[in-house]
């Protein structure tokens, strides 16, 4: 949770020498763990290959399906994360299915953000603007230890886990969206695309041509009707 990522890799590593020899489900239970670390770090085919290491572990043990279901939306996330839509959508249903065997709030808490991860880098057009506007509320209400999801959240370590990649879905899922929001100042005098402003507050033409342009949003102004909006008077 520091970011101190090679300190939690060394400390992992020597938990899950000592968990083999003792118990099949903690050491699924950490191994998951390390997908996590590396999925936080970047390092996402050494994480896909510790929760895959994960699942086979806790086929052979016989409790967990707690433990098993987040590490499975986990997964999921990460595969959304990479791109992968199909596969992270199989891992997600995966995930509720192992998790409706023992409800469980903190489970159901995870699994929902890892969820949102998915909802939000597998949607496209309207239906990701709409699903950044519903996520942006619901991540500040669940990092909110105020509020009812916020206490089961904020005191788990996997959901506080789901919650910070959730956080990071939104932010790539706003930052692509961004381009396609076009914010135009009433005059003219300047005009936004993904967050970069453009001046032209010194363009007389070309900030009447925008203004025309802005309040013709479907199209339909001819081109006559442009020059006269950039050159009045003129011919």
């Amino acid at each position: 949770e520091l970011g101190l990522f090679e300190r939690a890799e060394t400390l992992l590593s020597t938990a899950l020498e000592r968990l083999r020899e003792m118990d099949g489900v903690y050491e699924a239970v950490y191994t998951s763990a390390c997908g996590d670390l590396y999925f936080e770090w970047g390092k996402h085919d050494v994480a896909r290959t510790w929760y895959a290491e994960s699942a086979r572990v806790f086929q052979g043990a016989l409790l967990g399906s707690r433990h098993a279901a987040i590490a499975t939306a986990a997964a999921a996330a990460l595969e959304a994360h990479d791109g992968d839509r199909v596969r992270a959508s199989q891992l997600l249903d995966s995930a509720r299915r192992l998790a409706s065997r023992s409800p469980n709030r903190v489970v159901e808490a995870a699994i929902a953000l890892h969820g949102a991860s998915v909802e939000l880098l597998a949607a496209d057009g309207p239906a990701r603007l709409a699903a950044v506007q519903r996520w942006d509320a619901e991540l500040a209400e669940c990092a909110d230890a105020k509020t009812p999801r916020g206490r089961v959240v904020t005191t788990s370590f996997e959901a506080r886990f789901s919650l910070r990649i959730a956080r990071r879905a939104l932010a790539r899922a706003r930052a692509e969206e961004a381009p396609r929001v076009l914010r135009v100042q009433r005059a003219g005098r300047w005009f936004e695309v993904g967050g970069a402003r453009v001046d032209l507050g010194r363009r007389g033409a070309l900030r009447r041509i925008l203004v025309a342009l802005a309040n013709h949003p479907g199209g339909g102004i001819k081109q006559t009707e442009l020059a006269l909006a950039g050159w009045p008077g003129e011919r």
